[in-house]
């Protein structure tokens, strides 16, 4: 299996300095979801490869009650 290595570094939200990333470019980075490290107030957490580095991989449940601002401060 590849890890995501394309040249790719997501966008940069103006508000919290975050790397955003598309949906699909999740999916290279964990590899389809592959290996769940962890659980947190708003989802699930991912290993993922990005740039030849291990990233952990944070995704927003949208059953999550609580707000982005929290999300990007957790």
């Amino acid at each position: 299996e590849k890890a995501y290595s394309g040249s790719s570094k997501g966008s940069v939200d103006k508000n919290t300095g975050c790397q955003v990333f598309t949906y699909s470019e999740v999916v290279a980075i964990t590899i389809n979801f592959k290996q769940k490290i962890g659980q947190g107030g708003f989802g699930s957490v991912y290993l993922g490869h990005l740039q030849g580095q291990d990233v952990a991989v944070k995704m927003i449940s949208h059953k999550s009650k609580q707000g982005s601002k929290e999300f990007y401060t957790e």
